[in-house]
């Protein structure tokens, strides 16, 4: 039962943690030129896909449900707009944590966030055609909007095909930056996610710990070479003349004696 506790509270936390960064992301929008003006960037996906990778699917949709309902209070469509933001969210973190989870690997991970970033994509035509769009024609007819969309490209004469030539792009370029993200921060993010700093702090010390002993050992090791090299080597040799020792000489071989009656004889 403690044990479970723990996994609770970790998985809260974290869960917690990321649905604030979302809520975050999701009030830093960017406009882009191609695009009607109506239509922002964010990343507050991007929380979401890395709660589903580490803590599983269900967290990731939590964090999408929780930031939606924060920015419930200061929406201009009514809550339809977040409602959308909601489903496209779970269907792109939903896909792609399950594949994951089932898939422990970089190649998991790239097959999952590309299944979500198709799913969603498509799925945005169908919620903005059905869902979000008729709430928006009460504030502005639908001969304005598609105006809006004929002034970038002016082959465009229905709403569907607007959907198909800006929105659909749009939502995959946008869960495609979300994924490149997740996939640089992930390596970092997921170790502390589940084991925390102290575990890492641990770990740590002992690798230190492990390279003081064999730094010591190596040094030990090197001062019995070199001892036993020296006891080879550093030998004087009576038959070098005493001013020529200092000069780096090493002599291996032994030299016959002189016999002393020899000598005499001479």
């Amino acid at each position: 039962m403690k044990k479970l506790f723990r996994f609770n509270a970790r998985y809260l936390a974290w869960t917690a943690v990321f649905a604030a960064l979302a809520t975050a992301l999701q009030f830093i929008e960017v406009g882009i030129p191609i695009v009607p003006s109506f239509l922002k960037l964010d990343f507050s996906e991007m929380p979401a896909l890395v709660a589903g990778y580490a803590l599983g699917p269900i967290s990731g949709v939590i964090v999408c449900l929780i930031k939606n309902l924060i920015t419930l209070s200061t929406s201009y469509s009514g809550g339809v707009g977040e409602l959308s933001n909601f489903i496209l969210g779970v269907l792109f973190v939903v896909p792609a944590s399950l594949v994951y989870k089932y898939r422990r690997t970089r190649v998991g991970a790239l097959i999952g966030a590309i299944l979500g970033t198709v799913i969603s994509s498509f799925a945005s035509v169908l919620t903005n055609y059905y869902i979000v769009y008729p709430v928006y024609y009460n504030i502005m007819d639908e001969a304005t909007i598609l105006n809006m969309y004929s002034a970038i490209y002016p082959d465009t004469r229905t709403i569907l095909r607007a959907l198909f030539i800006f929105n659909l792009p749009f939502t995959a370029g946008k869960f495609i930056i979300d994924s490149l993200i997740t996939f640089i921060l992930y390596k970092r993010l997921s170790y502390f996610i589940k084991n925390g700093f102290r575990k890492r702090n641990r770990r740590r010390d002992t690798d230190d710990n492990a390279t003081e002993d064999s730094k010591v050992n190596a040094e030990d090791n090197t001062q019995e070479i070199s001892d036993d090299k020296a006891d080879d080597v550093v030998t004087p040799n009576p038959y070098i003349e005493p001013y020529r020792q200092d000069n780096p000489i090493i002599v291996y071989s032994e030299q016959n004696k002189i016999d002393s009656s020899d000598e005499t004889k001479e």
